[in-house]
């Protein structure tokens, strides 16, 4: 690696540090331009053909939203979409509050279209018998294809929320929910303990983005992306990435099979191995 490449990484990890402290205080940061403008028409380009090919459809419940479409696994159905969840911009804001053993936990897009009413204020793990706060166990992310504002549905939140003692009341009105409003390439990163809604559509656009959450790697994803994906689907897409959908092994131990690591089931050269394995190594060093 040279300077060049090293002073670069640590600039990036020092910008991944400051959007973690801005979760952890507030709950939610914005990373500008996260991704290339380029990048940006690819992925509106691959959902409008998605669109047209009936694969996105509407939701039909009142949280999800009547005029929304969605589509969920999207690493199942384009190569484009594997760059999201290991985009160095990314990446390195949910590392930093999960730690690199972290999980893709979901990966979808949505198209609010106009029209669409406001979602009911939530949040995401208020359904998990879980005391808050609690320490984060997964983090979202939006990354905007089109410019999110106050009147095209932007998501609305309540700032430091994620920190109150309890969950939302279901349906309540939220008068001091404020959406945060950003450009397309840009990306909204939250604690999942955040009350947090998506708004009305009032425009004549649609409002569009990927959404994509990571969650530690010691808890279960909200998408079974390892069952969701052929091996060979797995095969092509790249190392980090594999490790992300749950062939790793977390801390040395957990998600193990028969103590190998799940990544040779694809044909990948393992990783560090067992923790068991790691403390009879470092013994055998002090002799």
């Amino acid at each position: 690696m040279t300077t060049s490449d090293k002073n670069q990484k640590a600039r990036i990890k020092v910008k991944a540090q400051t959007h973690a402290e801005e979760i952890t205080q507030q709950g939610y940061t914005v990373v500008r331009d996260a991704i290339a403008p380029e990048l940006v028409s690819e992925l509106k380009d691959t959902l409008a053909r998605f669109e047209d090919q009936q694969k996105m459809t509407f939701s039909n419940n009142d949280f999800e939203g009547f005029k929304t479409a969605r589509i969920f696994n999207l690493l199942n159905y384009d190569q484009i979409f594997a760059q999201i969840p290991i985009h160095p911009n990314l990446l390195p804001v949910g590392e930093a509050i999960l730690d690199q053993g972290l999980l893709l936990s979901s990966i979808s897009a949505i198209a609010m279209h106009p029209g669409e009413s406001v979602q009911p204020i939530h949040a995401d793990t208020q359904l998990l018998n879980l005391t808050r706060p609690h320490v984060s166990i997964s983090i979202a992310c939006m990354v905007a294809l089109s410019d999110y504002t106050a009147n095209n549905g932007a998501t609305r939140i309540i700032p430091g929320s994620h920190l109150l003692p309890d969950n939302p009341e279901y349906g309540a009105e939220f008068p001091d929910a404020i959406p945060v409003e950003f450009k397309a390439g840009s990306a909204l990163f939250f604690d999942s303990q955040l009350w947090h809604g998506g708004g009305a559509n009032n425009t004549s656009e649609s409002r569009i983005g990927v959404v994509f959450a990571y969650c530690a790697g010691w808890t279960r994803p909200q998408e079974n992306l390892l069952l969701g994906l052929s091996r060979e689907r797995v095969q092509t897409l790249p190392r980090r990435l594999q490790e992300l959908l749950g062939y790793s092994i977390y801390k040395g131990q957990w998600g193990h099979i028969e103590r190998q690591d799940p990544i040779e089931l694809i044909g990948s050269t393992p990783g560090k191995g067992m923790v068991w394995d790691a403390s009879e190594r470092q013994k055998n060093s002090r002799k």
